[in-house]
């Protein structure tokens, strides 16, 4: 069909490679030395033993209900995740359940967001460098035209407002339409925490030029050093509503080192959007099964004290063993405080700085 040779040419090259790797091929230290390391998946192999020890207890401590075997909308999951983010990220806020849609995993919400607020051929801002399944988020099925706004690598790719703009101008000179900005907050991959004053400027270049805001803060319960200030943190201070252009993306993918499990979380208060997503959904539903243990998972808020706790130390120690090697080997880094991922320079091992090399 044309659909599968669009697909085709688009193909973002580490995807396929990435997900199509035969377990024979990846790295063993023992079984296969001389294998693949893959270094662009953010799996947190850390602390995922953890959270896999205590769904088997909730597995084993009684006998899963039959209603999970039905069709619903699983309202009491959704209760659940307002009190999670409640005392997480959006603390000082009483959430409505209402706002809150379900898929199956950040993927599967970014893809319906840019159905639902784009056509075809239209854009949004991604700045760079930036979580690269951005891409094949926004293109494969919705058709949406990425445009990324390189951020200064001598200012460690620090936020920068101008380069935001110079993207926007470039993409209405090619008759683009801008209708989003996305921003990893925290930023996968660098591990930048994004400070009061650069969430602020994005907020407010938005809505100078009345396009969606996008929060993905799927790293959000994953910072290890400083603060992790949400977007409805400014809000709450600034005494506004998230109304019909903000929304927040979040998964247990990264924070419960639940990749696999394909639960993303969409909160969001634009009634359109909302009416879009509970129909888009039908086809990226999660699984009742995996919303009811996560249930548990959550509402078990003594656990999550612990593993929290846990994660964010397990995080920080790994991150300081793999700076003291590349500070030996002097290779320079940005220092990430978020995470389980750093942005290396290795340019002084290439023999040409290129993205073929």
């Amino acid at each position: 069909s044309i659909r599968t040779k669009r697909l085709e040419t688009e193909r973002v090259p580490y995807l396929s490679y990435v997900f199509g790797l035969p377990p024979s091929e990846i790295y063993d230290d023992i079984n296969n030395p001389e294998g693949v390391v893959v270094l662009t998946l953010a799996e947190n192999g850390l602390s995922s033993g953890i959270i896999a020890n205590k769904l088997h207890e909730i597995a084993s401590s009684a006998p899963v209900p039959s209603t999970i075997c039905a069709y619903g909308n699983n309202l009491y999951f959704r209760q659940s995740l307002c009190k999670l983010f409640q005392h997480t990220f959006f603390k000082g806020r009483t959430l409505d359940p209402k706002n809150i849609v379900v898929m199956a995993g950040a993927s599967a919400i970014l893809n319906g967001l840019a159905y639902t607020i784009c056509n075809p051929g239209e854009g949004m801002i991604i700045p760079t460098p930036s979580y690269a399944g951005f891409d094949s988020d926004l293109k494969f099925l919705s058709q949406v035209v990425p445009i990324y706004a390189p951020m200064k690598s001598d200012n460690n790719f620090k936020w920068d407002i101008e380069q935001i703009q110079k993207a926007y101008e470039k993409a209405v000179e090619a008759n683009i339409t801008v209708k989003a900005l996305i921003i990893c907050s925290p930023l996968n991959p660098t591990g930048t925490v994004y400070t009061k004053d650069e969430i602020i400027s994005m907020l407010r270049w938005t809505q100078k030029h009345k396009v969606h805001l996008i929060m993905d803060e799927i790293y959000a319960m994953s910072v290890f050093e400083g603060t992790f200030i949400s977007i409805s943190d400014i809000l709450l201070e600034l005494g506004e509503d998230f109304g019909d252009y903000v929304h927040v993306v979040w998964s247990f993918s990264k924070d419960f080192a639940l990749n696999g499990f394909r639960v993303g979380v969409l909160y969001t208060e634009s009634p359109a959007v909302l009416s879009a997503l509970c129909d888009f959904s039908y086809f990226f539903n999660a699984s009742n099964y995996a919303q009811y243990h996560l249930k548990e998972l959550i509402e078990d808020t003594e656990f999550l004290q612990k593993f929290f706790e846990q994660n964010l130390t397990n995080l920080r120690k790994c991150l300081k063993s793999i700076e003291a090697i590349l500070t030996k080997y002097s290779v320079p880094y940005v220092e990430a405080k978020s995470g389980f991922f750093m942005l290396v320079d290795l340019r002084q091992f290439l023999s040409v700085s290129s993205w073929e090399d």
